[in-house]
């Protein structure tokens, strides 16, 4: 007697393979989106830590600000109140992208959108503090594709302000990345006059 072979057939291997082959196929797809994924969510955990950490500084010193010496402008890093012909425009330079005025303690603030024409790289949100003879830069956040300043006409002491951050999802720095984005709602600062 012949004891019956053990193993798998021709067409069972073939449909094994085929079968195998499918599901690697579109499990691949899958798998190629989780490290996109995870890129996205740090994106978005970076973009709302910036604009919050922004938004947050800008409350704070816009708030102890006199409304009597605030002026709006485009000055591309220049004063807005310097003397005539200091401050000068490129078509770089957003409108109202930049507000100086001097808060209860007597500092003179800018805050400035960095354009990569003035001396900070570009789409960064700055912030100078005048002190006797020597300004401070400090970097509030990068990725900063817009910021408008205006002002209230109804009550001069209503500083509003919009925010838009663009993080890429790689540092490749082509054109046309997918980015994360963030436009923070405008917020209505009140200046606290003294009195």
């Amino acid at each position: 007697m012949r004891s019956p072979e053990k193993g798998f057939t021709l067409v069972e291997v073939l449909a094994a393979v085929i079968i195998t082959g499918l599901l690697v196929a579109v499990l691949s797809g899958y798998l190629k989106q989780i490290p996109l994924f995870f890129r996205r969510i740090q994106a978005q955990q970076q973009t709302q830590s910036e604009s919050r950490t922004a938004m947050d500084t800008l409350n704070r010193f816009l708030r102890s600000g006199q409304p009597n010496t605030v002026t709006i402008c485009s000055c591309n890093n220049a004063w807005c109140t310097a003397a005539a012909g200091a401050c000068t425009t490129t078509a770089a330079d957003p409108p109202n992208s930049q507000i100086d005025f001097t808060t209860r303690d007597g500092h003179l603030r800018r805050f400035y959108l960095g354009t990569g024409s003035n001396s900070l790289p570009a789409n960064t949100l700055a912030m100078d503090d005048f002190v006797s003879v020597s300004t401070a830069t400090t970097i509030l956040a990068h990725h900063v594709t817009s910021i408008m300043f205006t002002g209230d006409s109804s009550d001069l002491s209503i500083v509003n302000v919009s925010l838009r951050l663009d993080v890429p999802l790689d540092n490749s720095g082509a054109p046309n990345t997918p980015a994360v984005t963030l436009i923070f709602p405008t917020q209505s600062i009140r200046m606290v006059s003294t009195q």
